[in-house]
């Protein structure tokens, strides 16, 4: 059979890093689509207000009042290997259809492509037949609709795609392998995962979603016969506007996030448990004029050992949660760093944006991992300002 033999300059970097193995298929889903929301730590469920809400929440589809859309690229962890790249596109318009009680209606698409490097495919006797590139990609079709007042619902479903994949796979990373044991249609299969979520909003400066997304069957490897579980995950979020003017709008949204998979895996495991080990993030937006956004975000991942706040002890890293640095759990004596994401954006009236956002801080090797979008919330007004010039 032939064997694939990775390039040891290529994944070497990765071995020493990977702590924490992952069992779910298509991990890429979980990574932040855009600039503005990695800036925001993720914390984009309750507000959804971009053409990447079929993403983060179908429902907030129904907030796109004219055709919308964005395009993000990112050179992804080059500090594990340059190779690596994600884009994702997402659009959104409401849709001219006559709905009971006069009830608005959104359609969303998105697209989502990972490339993790390239492999040489070396047969047995050693002749090079070729490199291949590893990838992921997604596609996905999304409705949000108003059902009355202030109550949005959304459904969403994604074709994912995995080329190549390999013997393992790892979080953050989406992929590790052994070189002796990986095979060249390892990890090459296709499935489907659907999204529910629900957006409310109680008052003009409060709203809250929820969405369970990535639901769906197993993706089945087409040579091994074995199969891993789609990265279903449920997200809940507040967003906070106390400051909504002309010149200033600030608002403050603080989300949480489970995997599904594993969850209550065995007996040990309670609510509280669960908890401490959910993704935590929190977001401030703060924009002047409808022109210049400033981005801060918090996040926190006890599991998987992402954000949250280190200490060193000894010369050993250690993390720990926000509250336990704000209720002086921490080691006394210990060199302390809190994690953040951060980014902004440039635009005019929020027609169109260019975005920035990094979440590098969040990892504890040493790397970019800078994410460019370029948003466009009203395709119309961008046309008629550049016909008008």
């Amino acid at each position: 059979m032939r064997k694939i033999l990775l390039s040891a300059c290529l994944f070497a970097s990765l071995h020493s890093v990977l702590a924490y193995e992952s069992d779910l298929a298509m991990p890429f889903l979980l990574i932040w689509p855009t600039a503005r929301s990695t800036a925001l730590a993720g914390a984009m469920t309750a507000l959804a207000d971009d053409p990447d809400a079929g993403f983060w929440n179908p429902a907030g589809l129904v907030q796109q009042e004219r055709p919308g859309a964005s395009i993000t690229y990112v050179n992804w962890l080059p500090g594990l290997n340059p190779g690596m790249h994600y884009a994702h596109a997402s659009g959104g318009a409401p849709l001219r259809v006559a709905l009971p009680g006069n009830r608005q209606l959104s359609l969303g698409g998105s697209a989502t492509y990972i490339q993790l490097g390239e492999v040489d495919l070396i047969n047995e006797r050693g002749e090079f037949l070729g490199r291949y590139p590893v990838w992921r990609g997604a596609a996905g079709l999304h409705v949000g609709a108003r059902i009355i007042e202030r109550l949005d619902v959304g459904i969403g479903i994604r074709l994912a795609h995995s080329q190549y994949g390999y013997e393992d796979e790892f979080w953050p990373w989406p992929f590790m392998a052994d070189p002796a044991t990986a095979f060249d249609s390892h990890g090459t299969g296709t499935t489907f995962g659907a999204d529910l979520g629900i957006r409310w909003t109680p008052t003009s400066f409060l709203s809250a979603g929820a969405v369970v997304a990535n639901v769906g069957p197993d993706l089945k490897d087409i040579s091994e016969g074995e199969s891993e579980p789609m990265p279903a995950m449920l997200r809940i979020g507040l967003a906070w506007t106390p400051v909504n003017s002309q010149w200033v709008r600030l608002t403050v949204a603080p989300e949480l996030s489970k995997v599904l998979v594993g969850a209550f895996g065995d007996s040990a495991s309670t609510l509280a448990s669960e908890l401490k080990t959910a993704f935590k993030s929190l977001g401030v937006e703060l924009t002047a004029l409808d022109i210049m956004s400033l981005r801060l975000g918090y996040f926190e991942d006890l599991e998987w050992g992402r954000g949250g706040v280190t200490y060193e002890d000894d010369g050993v890293i250690w993390r720990r949660s926000l509250w336990d640095a704000i209720t002086r759990r921490l080691e006394s004596g210990a060199q302390q760093t809190v994690h953040f994401c951060w980014g902004f954006g440039i635009g005019y009236k929020d027609i169109a944006r260019f975005d920035f956002g990094t979440d590098a801080a969040i990892y504890d090797f040493k790397t970019s991992n800078s994410k460019f979008t370029l948003t466009v919330n009203n395709i119309p007004a961008l046309g008629r300002l550049f016909s008008a010039r």
